[in-house]
């Protein structure tokens, strides 16, 4: 039974998944736009087609993406209203768009939770980012210098979960960047065997 709800949640919230924010702003705004649109060119057909994709949007019931559709049907209305008959409507508060995904949730917990500053962060990042490069380097290379990287861990981080968490920016699909994100949690927190050797065998394989 679980997964059958799962199932429904998982087609529900498709809207949002695999999904920047930008993505998710940009497809409410079209919608808003065509929805007007349609709406004024007496398109009966399109203009159920926005209708509906909106109240989609809304059955969410999220916060954010309430607050985006309604930023955006003022916006649009506002910006045809001046076009059509040169009337300047007030421009209302742009709410921002931001949906946190676990993934954020958890870097926020970690970072309050071991005093993380941003610049603490950072290095950690680039510590990371020459690492993963040194390593890649060591593999397909017959390099066998241990080169470490030109900055060390903050001392703060050192022990930590975050200590073996890669790099952003890898270009890496989200699914196995999130993978590697837990492996690193894994050797920090001491976890089991198993885990590690199904990374390291899947990682070599995608490297080549």
């Amino acid at each position: 039974m679980l997964f059958g709800v799962l199932d429904e949640d998982m087609d529900k919230y498709s809207l949002l998944l695999d999904k920047s924010n930008d993505e998710i702003k940009k497809d409410i705004h079209d919608n808003c736009k065509e929805y007007y649109l349609n709406y004024m060119f007496n398109d009966a057909d399109a203009f159920q087609v926005n209708a509906d994709k909106l109240r989609e949007y809304l059955a969410l019931e999220v916060d954010a993406v309430n607050d985006y559709i309604n930023y955006c049907l003022l916006i649009v209305i506002n910006t045809l209203i001046e076009k059509l008959y040169h009337v300047k409507g007030y421009d209302p508060v742009n709410p921002g768009f931001e949906i946190k995904r676990h993934q954020h949730k958890q870097a926020e917990y970690y970072t309050a939770y071991y005093g993380l500053s941003n610049e603490d962060i950072m290095q950690t990042i680039e510590y990371n980012r020459q690492s993963m490069d040194l390593w890649i380097l060591r593999d397909i290379t017959d390099i066998t210098v241990d080169v470490k990287p030109n900055i060390d861990l903050p001392g703060n981080v050192r022990g930590t979960a975050f200590a073996n968490i890669n790099y952003l920016g890898t270009g890496e699909d989200e699914i196995y960047y999130t993978a590697k994100m837990f492996y690193g949690m894994n050797v920090a927190l001491g976890g089991n065997e198993d885990f590690k050797r199904w990374f390291m065998d899947d990682y070599l394989k995608r490297i080549g």
